[in-house]
């Protein structure tokens, strides 16, 4: 993982991963790449979302704004006086709210210019963006994430690796117990791991790459070959 755009090679290596913040501006080094993803939303505060909002607003007219949880996960903004009448306060507010927490966000992601080609963008955020992002597929936890990805899961992934430990050995001229005995399982699970190889490689390939055929699943799993 890098920082040092400049030093980014001229085309996308998936040995280097390029770190980029919310708010990057102006910068096309990478268009190239297909595929960009969020590790955090982006949340500004409600001192940050009054100074914004009522800058411009007589002191004796301001209200004070807070942002609260709504409906779905979301966030939207209310009012944090008693006795104030909201004449189009909060509407006023998430506006801006809005405003504030999804350009950020929108402009981040657009680094990999989804908008001009097919890309995998998965970002988090606390607003509908449906009319902003085409063909946005929205979930709401890890799980579905994995199954959008179409990725398995950790448990999923380590009962792969496995089952190519447990061929890979055989392949070497172990037999089924000695198998058993490396790997200290029983006989049983090791014809177990034999067939679920089969279907392991599909979601291994996707994982690996180009590198298929360089990847060790022995090492993978901790044990010397």
């Amino acid at each position: 993982m890098t920082e040092q755009y400049d030093a980014l090679p001229p085309k996308p290596d998936p040995r280097t991963i390029p770190i980029i913040h919310y708010g990057m501006r102006g910068r096309n080094d990478f268009e190239h790449y297909d595929s960009a993803y969020a590790v955090n939303t982006y949340n500004v505060s409600s001192r940050t979302l009054n100074a914004r909002l009522q800058e411009f607003e007589p002191e004796a007219f301001r209200v004070r704004m807070t942002i609260v949880e709504a409906q779905h996960r979301t966030r939207s903004v209310a009012l944090d006086q008693a006795n104030v009448e909201d004449i189009d306060c909060t509407a006023l507010g998430n506006l801006y709210l809005r405003k504030l927490e999804v350009e950020p966000a929108l402009q981040v992601m657009g680094r990999v210019r989804y908008l001009t080609r097919p890309r995998e963008v998965v970002f988090f955020a606390l607003h509908d963006l449906s009319s902003e992002v085409p063909n946005l597929r929205e979930v709401s936890v890890p799980g579905m994430l994995l199954r959008e990805l179409d990725l398995p899961t950790a448990g999923q992934l380590d009962r792969y690796v496995d089952a190519l430990r447990a061929t890979q050995l055989r392949d070497k001229g172990l037999t089924a117990d000695e198998v058993a005995a490396a790997l200290s399982i029983s006989r049983r699970s090791v014809f177990r791991l034999f067939e679920g190889a089969k279907s392991a490689k599909s979601h291994l390939r996707v994982l690996v790459g180009a590198n298929w055929h360089d990847f060790d699943p022995i090492e993978v799993g901790g044990q010397a070959s």
